[in-house]
C-alpha cells in the first residue's frame, strides 16, 4: 500500500489540498493502450518528427 494526496501549490508557496491523503494499491502491470497520442516534448520526440503547438 502506499498513501496519495492531491494538491496545488500556489506562487508564494501556500499549498492548497484538493484531496486529502488516503491510501491506493499500486497496480503491478501499466495497461498499454493507445488513448493518448504519443509525447511531442523534445525529450521523448522520436527522430525527424516535428511538434507542433495548439
Amino acid at each position: 500500500m502506499m498513501t496519495m494526496a492531491v494538491y496545488r501549490v500556489t506562487p508564494d508557496g501556500k499549498k492548497i489540498v484538493i484531496r486529502e491523503e488516503h491510501e491506493v494499491t499500486p497496480i503491478k502491470m501499466i495497461p498499454l493502450v493507445d488513448n493518448w497520442p504519443p509525447c511531442r516534448c523534445p525529450r521523448h520526440r522520436l527522430p525527424g518528427l516535428v511538434a507542433t503547438t495548439r
